[in-house]
């Protein structure tokens, strides 16, 4: 037996943004639509013009939060969610039944 220290590996796996956000999944409910803290860069467009999470009137706007507002203001059109962090970045689109499926998936920004 040696007082010799086991050679360490350190592993880095790096994953597309495919693999966190598969494309066709849903987004969950609990997915933030406004980062007052700006780590992330999130968009929510309707119908082509920018919609202000603000407008939800909830200290910490959640997926979840717009999609009870499209209902009760009956906003039909198109919905899109865009979340840019620094390791993945993806878009939601939110369908017919009210299903936010994922159509674009990447690395982000770093």
């Amino acid at each position: 037996m040696t007082d010799e220290a086991e050679p360490c590996v350190h592993v880095h796996i790096v994953t597309s943004g495919t693999t966190r956000n598969p494309l066709g999944s849903h987004a969950s409910p609990n997915t933030l639509v406004d980062d007052d803290k700006g780590a992330h860069m999130i968009n929510i467009v309707w119908n082509g013009e920018k919609f202000n999470p603000k407008d939800l009137g909830e200290e910490d706007p959640r997926l979840k939060h717009l999609e009870a507002y499209i209902r009760e203001h009956a906003l039909e059109g198109t919905w899109k969610l865009s979340v840019v962090t620094p390791l993945w970045d993806a878009i939601w689109e939110r369908n017919a039944e009210g299903d936010w499926l994922c159509t674009e998936a990447g690395m982000g920004y770093a």
